[in-house]
């Protein structure tokens, strides 16, 4: 049975083929057959006449069971369409969203359960409502405006974020996204809506942009009060240099001083950049530039700053210790001395992909070439090596008779931490070397 239903259903046409073939043979054959059983005219006559009926009776059969075979399988395609109809009404009352069909003219063909439930309607109410009676009055238009481009096929698809109205007078955002359908003529018939309730999302979202603004104005306190401790730091540290007659001491308590006025220079760079944890290093560096030549007040000396700086920018944590080295070769220059009173002063800063390359240069110093190859050990090569450690950095120095060139070469990383510039381990490393 399940063969015949198969044969059925796959084709019809082979059926047909085989009645033709079957009734050709029993029409050709079977007058032979009767002929060779019967002589006599009478019994030949009853014989044809069984035949005739025979043939009408299985025709008859076939036709019947061939109907009934057809009606059983269109009853099994029906119950199949009404079964899948019932799952997508289903699915259309229940699914987790608001759908709805109405005209471009905004009259409504169809709601589901849940959009009513979200506005407060039975569907028979839902149906009869304009959109004036659901839709803030404020978002109306801008909702209309997008309906008619969709509806003339301008656009294919929005979404739109709108305040809606409840039955009891309550309003809720709503996240509102439409696409249309087309007749074959390019006509619209009805625009399919989804509608979803985003009063939760909103409310996240509020919670999310209080709690950064919240931390955004309690990271620029800090960096305020960072910045204010270390002022306080450096006006101690220059009562003290006037409170002190010792030259050596004055010079400790001043590098030291700025030192300090460095790194409150950086958490001022950095909380005045609101829209990135980087600093412009760049500009940072003419900042800290103008800072050192105040601090060490070398205008007498009438040098010559020729700088050629990128607009780089970089993490909090590889600032600091960059800065302090540029502020160590800075003093360090100006500690030894020049022959001439109008020396030249190189500063570089490059960045080829993520290879940053900071340099400095300077003239006819005394004492540096011989510093350096005598006094690998001094507290102020210790501190660059050690902070550039800290970044993965390389330092290295060339020399002549002219020029003195320092270069620091590092990796542009998003370097994570406290940003301590350096730890108890590394001072106790630098304290047992000069021991």
């Amino acid at each position: 049975m399940d063969k015949v239903k198969a044969l059925i259903k796959s084709s019809p046409v082979v059926i047909a083929i085989i009645y033709v073939i079957v009734g050709f043979l029993w029409i050709q054959f079977s007058d032979q057959l009767v002929f060779s059983m019967f002589d006599d005219p009478e019994s030949i006559t009853h014989a044809q006449s069984l035949k005739g009926w025979l043939f009408v009776i299985a025709s008859g059969l076939l036709i019947f069971f061939l109907v009934l075979q057809s009606n059983n399988m269109l009853g099994e395609i029906i119950h199949g369409l009404n079964r899948i109809n019932k799952k997508f009404e289903s699915t259309l009352e229940n699914a987790p969203i608001g759908i709805a069909h109405h005209s471009p003219d905004e009259n409504w063909f169809e709601v589901n359960q849940t959009l009513c439930n979200l506005f407060g309607y039975e569907k028979d109410e839902m149906i009869r409502l304009k959109f004036s009676d659901i839709i803030h009055p404020d978002d109306i238009e801008r909702g209309r405006e997008l309906d008619a481009k969709l509806a003339s096929g301008e656009i294919d698809f929005f979404e739109i974020e709108k305040r809606y109205i409840r039955k009891d007078g309550s309003q809720f955002p709503g996240l509102a996204r439409k696409t249309a359908v087309y007749d074959n003529n390019g006509s619209t018939p009805y625009l399919i809506v989804t509608l979803q309730d985003i009063s939760n999302q909103k409310k996240y979202e509020e919670e999310i942009k209080k709690s950064l603004h919240d931390k955004e104005v309690l990271l620029t306190e800090v960096h305020h009060r960072v910045k204010n401790n270390l002022a306080l730091i450096s006006a101690l540290f220059e009562l003290q240099n006037l409170h002190t007659n010792d030259k050596k001491l004055q010079s400790i308590l001043e590098k030291s001083n700025i030192r300090i006025k460095c790194l409150s220079l950086i958490h001022e760079s950095f909380s005045q950049n609101e829209q990135s944890a980087d600093i412009h290093f760049g500009v940072f560096l003419e900042q800290l530039l103008q800072l050192t030549r105040d601090a060490l007040n070398t205008d007498n000396l009438n040098v010559d700053y020729q700088t050629e700086i990128s607009p780089v920018s970089l993490n909090i944590n590889i600032a600091i210790p960059v800065s302090l080295i540029f502020t160590e070769w800075i003093m360090n220059i100006f500690d030894d001395g020049y022959k001439d009173k109008e020396p030249v002063v190189n500063i570089t800063l490059k960045e080829q992909g993520e290879k940053i390359e900071l340099s400095i240069s300077c003239s006819r110093v005394n004492g540096l070439k011989e510093k350096l190859e005598n006094d690998q050990q001094s507290l102020t090569f210790i501190i660059i090596e050690t902070l550039a450690k800290q970044i993965e950095g390389k330092v290295d120095y060339e020399t002549d008779d002219e020029r003195f060139v320092s270069h620091l070469r590092f990796k542009k990383t998003d370097l994570r931490g406290t940003g301590s510039f350096l730890t108890d381990k590394e001072i106790l490393a630098i304290s047992s070397s000069k021991n």
